[in-house]
């Protein structure tokens, strides 16, 4: 048998073959039932770990536990394991995996929809620059900045990301191995692909070596803010209503945030939060949290300024989780996703590399499903976009007024 081998054989020979290339005290996990005697014939499924998909080769990005901790693999699938190796995942011969049934949710009652929990002073708050924490009922500044606001991790999300946790490993698919490389604004040149990987593959590492535990809590968006943001002007309508509303919220006190988020909102702050700690937890690398970069719209005359998640070396990293990667979902999951890379990944990624001065950075994809991510280089393709619909909501004289006073607001503190 190759290094590489793939296809069927039998139990007795994959197991020989894996003691070759992987040594390590060997296990097999079987969720295939009965369990398979050794001259049972398998097919091999490839992981994203184990590099380009050959030919004629199945490609398993799904969940491979049901319970990581007890390594309990799904219906279905029986996996080779040895401490310190990638495992090796096998089927019956054309065997079609199942996703397993989500656990039952308890009923509601009355069919509503439950109220959203609410946080109550005194809140909690975090220096965008310093990381200094506090107290207090109102919004605090700090650094000369509004400081940011803080939520715990509810029930419900903490155990929504254990389960991940528990279900799932990090992986990291390469851009090559991904189907997105088609995607509008992905940079294919082999500089940047060879940096994307690298930034995967030693994140992959350190992900899986931090302790898997759930950030206590994370950091709340709030619209109300007296300062535009890149994530004010990715959308039409965001920008209209930013721009309507800015002048009094200046002129009055923040309000904070009393209503939680939760579900895949709620989730999406939790991963960010985890890849922040994550990276605070390991020691020296490539890796830290993001900066803060601005840009001078000129069209609109101000200066825009967000932070991108992460940054690996000098190099802006936006991370976006998704309930499934494009190869993972239906129809309908793959339309949401387009929906989403030309409406609010593109702008952004524009916005922020008009900040940073560079041409390319990193958007990197996470699957809420599998625990697969990949990494692309992304050019600020969709920035002349921006400024021509700029420019044609401006032709409206009362927005161009809105803009102008906030213009004048500004520059009057400056």
């Amino acid at each position: 048998m190759e290094e590489e081998q793939t296809g069927t054989h039998t139990l007795a020979e994959w197991k020989a073959w894996y003691s070759e290339y992987r040594p390590g005290v060997l296990e097999l996990k079987s969720g295939i039932n009965p369990v398979p005697e050794d001259e049972v014939v398998l097919e091999r499924l490839w992981l994203p770990a184990d590099g380009k998909l050959p030919k004629d080769t199945r490609r398993h990005t799904g969940l491979v536990w049901i319970n990581k901790k007890l390594r309990t693999p799904i219906d279905g699938l029986a996996v080779i394991v040895a401490k310190g190796n990638s495992p090796l995942l096998l089927v019956e011969p054309g065997a079609e995996l199942k996703p397993p049934k989500p656990r039952p949710k308890k009923p509601k009652k009355g069919g509503q929809m439950p109220k959203p929990a609410l946080l109550k002073p005194p809140f909690e708050w975090r220096c965008r620059l310093c990381k200094q924490e506090m107290f207090s009922d109102t919004t605090p500044s700090h650094c000369g900045r509004s400081m940011r606001q803080l939520a715990p991790v509810s029930k419900e999300g903490s155990k929504q990301f254990s389960d991940f946790m528990e279900q799932n490993e990090w992986t990291f698919m390469s851009p090559e191995d991904s189907t997105l490389l088609k995607q509008p604004g992905v940079v294919k040149s082999e500089q940047a692909l060879s940096v994307a990987k690298e930034a995967g593959e030693t994140l992959e590492k350190i992900l899986n070596e931090v302790a898997k535990e759930v950030a206590p809590k994370f950091e709340l968006y709030n619209e109300q803010t007296d300062r535009v943001r890149v994530s004010d002007l990715k959308t039409d309508d965001k920008f209209c209503r930013v721009f309507s509303k800015i002048g009094k919220w200046r002129d009055s006190e923040m309000v904070p945030v009393t209503e939680l988020p939760s579900g895949n909102v709620e989730i999406g702050h939790v991963f960010d939060a985890f890849l922040s700690q994550s990276l605070d937890d390991s020691v020296g690398g490539d890796w830290r949290p993001g900066e803060r970069v601005e840009f001078h719209a000129e069209e609109l005359g101000i200066t825009i300024g967000g932070t991108p998640d992460l940054m690996f070396r000098d190099i802006p990293v936006e991370t976006k989780t998704v309930t499934f990667l494009p190869h993972e979902g239906d129809q309908k999951q793959r339309k949401i996703f387009q929906y989403k890379w030309h409406g609010n990944y593109l702008p952004q990624v524009a916005m922020y590399l008009q900040g940073a001065d560079r041409e390319w950075m990193l958007l990197m994809l996470v699957s809420r499903q599998s625990g697969v991510f990949t990494m692309l280089p992304i050019t600020g393709v969709k920035m002349k976009t921006l400024r021509q619909r700029w420019s044609k909501l401006l032709k409206d004289d009362e927005l161009a007024g809105q803009v102008d006073a906030y213009r004048d607001d500004i520059e009057s503190e400056e």
